[in-house]
């Protein structure tokens, strides 16, 4: 089966903590949750009895919209969530998920064009973690699908070591071929196609009107996701191969000013609190939902308009 033009997903809505000299995601986009949505997306695509390519656009679609409704990243500190593209990397052993933002540094103003976003997402993207999707077959049958969440050295300094583990039955797949589930050996993975189309259920998603909600609310309204158990070791395909994504070792500048940005920021409140002057609170905790930062705009790009709240649902079927 080949499959054509699937596409980048990229989420409606998508800021970082950091805790003394360590830049730490975790309160904004928490990795430990991301094998739970993944298996979510699969799970309602099979519900739908979708396959093949739709599968795959299906899931991309979904996990776009349930990272983004949990997502405060904002490395461009415009203090409206980044939007999340994910873009599929897989063979016939896994499905790897590379979830990505624009580099503030690359991109000021979002465009209209869907060449224009695939652009973006494989060319001035910074990637914030990856999740695999390994299936299982015992006797000759697909038994379960093993997920594991890998999170970015640059991004995620204090946990990137951590591989989140989690799993899901094979039985909503029953009679599939593995192959029509969601790989494709003979490459042409994504394409603008995807881009072109009217956006996640017909909203008007991709064009320079893409609106997010501001960071503060989605903190307030985020759904919890079940965490998997991290481990030290990664997972390995059937035959015994390690997997990562293309951009697992990427650097970029931009990462590195962020954090330059939000240690002054942190310092500078603190300046003010002990001698008396207001200011606001900036760094906190990286480990748990509700951060308090605020963190001033310093461009123009992307929106605070409100949008709905849809995707990302904390639904528990399929356990």
């Amino acid at each position: 089966m080949r499959i054509d033009d699937v596409g980048v997903g990229v989420s409606n809505r998508t800021q970082a903590s950091i805790d003394g000299a360590v830049l730490d995601l975790t309160s904004d986009l928490d990795p430990a949750q991301v094998p739970e949505m993944v298996k979510q997306s699969y799970l309602k695509g099979a519900q739908l009895k979708k396959e093949g390519k739709d599968l795959l656009g299906f899931v991309i679609q979904d996990l776009s919209n349930s990272l983004a409704s949990v997502s405060t990243i904002d490395l461009n500190e415009d203090k409206s969530p980044d939007p999340i593209m994910v873009i599929p990397e897989g063979n016939e052993e896994q499905m790897t998920f590379s979830i990505r933002v624009p580099d503030p540094s690359k991109v000021k103003q979002y465009p209209d064009e869907a060449q224009a976003w695939q652009d973006i997402a494989e060319k001035q993207a910074i990637e914030v973690l990856s999740v695999t999707v390994f299936p299982r077959i015992e006797g000759g049958q697909l038994s379960k699908f093993d997920v594991e969440a890998r999170p970015s050295r640059q991004l995620y300094e204090s946990s990137h070591r951590n591989h989140y583990h989690g799993s899901f039955s094979g039985g909503f797949f029953t009679g599939m071929l593995v192959s029509n589930l969601f790989f494709n050996p003979y490459g042409g993975w994504y394409g603008p196609g995807f881009y072109g189309r009217m956006g996640y259920y017909n909203s008007g998603y991709y064009s320079s009107n893409y609106g997010g909600r501001n960071v503060d609310n989605v903190r307030r309204t985020r759904t919890s996701y079940s965490k998997s158990t991290p481990s030290s070791s990664g997972m390995k395909t059937s035959s015994g191969k390690s997997v990562n994504s293309s951009l697992s070792n990427q650097k970029s500048g931009a990462v590195s000013s962020y954090k330059s940005s939000a240690i002054n920021k942190r310092d500078s409140s603190r300046v003010k609190r002990a001698s008396g002057f207001g200011g606001s609170k900036t760094a906190s905790s990286k480990s748990g939902w509700g951060s308090s930062q605020k963190a001033k705009p310093t461009s123009g790009w992307g929106r605070s308009s409100g949008r709905s709240s849809w995707g990302g649902g904390g639904s528990r079927f399929g356990k």
